[in-house]
């Protein structure tokens, strides 16, 4: 009567369910007036003429930036459905055994083992399910092989290759930077915001390291490229608050008021990778941190030398001027502007260089 849906009339339109949507981004590349012209449709069949809804699902989380520039934000929501949780994803992985007729007593001491690898991932759960077979009494040592073969060849050389960094997208120490805060964190989340920052932070290094910060806002812009990067290759990803996923505390979130968006790693099974390649991250950091702090002392040691130089054409000129040829230049207009003399205020700037380069030497020592 008044032109609106009726109760209950909203579920019986088509629904459109388009599995491994991110094989779209492919499609972009070599037919992008296609893809342009299927995406408006989706647009008009669900916002604009209300005739269905159209759903499109994947596990990659880079393809929620890929969408955002496609489509605008008002014509479509992600929702994240998150993985299982634990005692869900025992039964789930349970159940998968029975189908396959593997008779095979999941312990909980196994389970343990098998959670901090695979988290309540169901793929990943589905495929070490078909590793597993009937092994008796050699159950302990098959769990084992089977586990490994989950990322040893897979997730675990993918992330190492990616952890070199990719030219011109992000570096190797953002990765590491990135990773390790991650893991230091509760719920190995970290809200956007902070990731961008910490990101942004590498491209202003030299100048934190010379006293002269940037504002948040240029830390956040800085950081935009490298963690799109990191998104993309699916080493992180960006979760907003979603109350279909249970995997994710809402403590995590400031609130879904807030729908703050949090970095997380793109998967159990990458969390655990993550953290068997810990060490070396934590040491490959800390070597690019020191090499930083030597370029940022280098740089007030090359200030210093200017500082120097300066002073010493202040004395050539003062020397001029003791044998009277000089003493004419001090009358003319702009004597004060000359090099020589603005070496007067370098020096006394140097004093507070060297001040500093002596600190930093001393902190090096240390």
């Amino acid at each position: 009567k008044y032109g609106g849906i009726a109760p209950g009339e909203i579920m019986r339109r088509p629904v459109i369910v388009i599995d491994e949507a991110n094989v779209m981004m492919g499609w972009n590349k070599n037919y992008p007036e296609d893809m342009g012209t299927l995406l408006r449709f989706f647009v008009s069949i669900t916002k604009e003429q209300k005739r269905s809804h159209v759903f499109l699902v994947t596990s990659e989380f880079g393809y929620q930036t890929w969408l955002s520039a496609a489509i605008a934000s008002e014509f479509w929501a992600p929702r994240i459905i998150g993985d299982f949780t634990k005692s869900e994803a025992k039964s789930f992985f349970e159940f998968e055994l029975e189908r396959r007729r593997k008779v095979v007593t999941v312990t909980d001491e196994i389970w343990s083992q098998i959670y901090e690898v695979c988290g309540g991932n169901a793929g990943t759960l589905v495929n070490l399910a078909a590793e597993v077979e009937d092994s008796g009494d050699d159950l302990n040592s098959k769990w084992e092989r089977a586990l490994k073969s989950m990322y040893q060849n897979t997730e675990l050389p993918r992330l190492k290759k990616l952890a070199l960094g990719v030219d011109g997208v992000y570096t190797a120490a953002q990765f590491a930077d990135a990773t390790l805060l991650m893991l230091s964190s509760q719920h190995f989340a970290v809200p956007q915001d902070a990731m961008l920052e910490l990101l942004g932070r590498h491209d202003y290094a030299l100048d934190i390291q010379g006293d002269n910060t940037p504002s948040q806002d240029q830390l956040m812009s800085a950081g935009q490229k490298g963690f799109e990067g990191l998104v993309k290759n699916n080493v992180l990803c960006l979760r907003p608050y979603s109350d279909w996923a249970q995997d994710i505390p809402l403590q995590a979130y400031s609130g879904p008021e807030d729908e703050l968006a949090m970095v997380t790693p793109s998967s159990a099974l990458a969390l655990y990778c993550l953290k068997l390649m810990k060490p070396k991250l934590d040491r490959y950091l800390t070597e690019w941190k020191q090499k930083q702090a030597s370029k940022a002392w280098y740089n007030k040691l090359k200030d210093l030398l200017a500082g120097l130089a300066g002073f010493a054409t202040m004395r050539g000129t003062m020397l001029s001027m003791r044998s009277g040829q000089g003493q004419k230049e001090v009358r003319k207009e702009g004597f004060w502007r000359k090099p020589g003399v603005v070496g007067v205020v370098e020096l006394l700037s140097c004093f507070d260089l060297l001040r500093e380069v002596s600190d930093d030497i001393m902190k090096l020592g240390r």
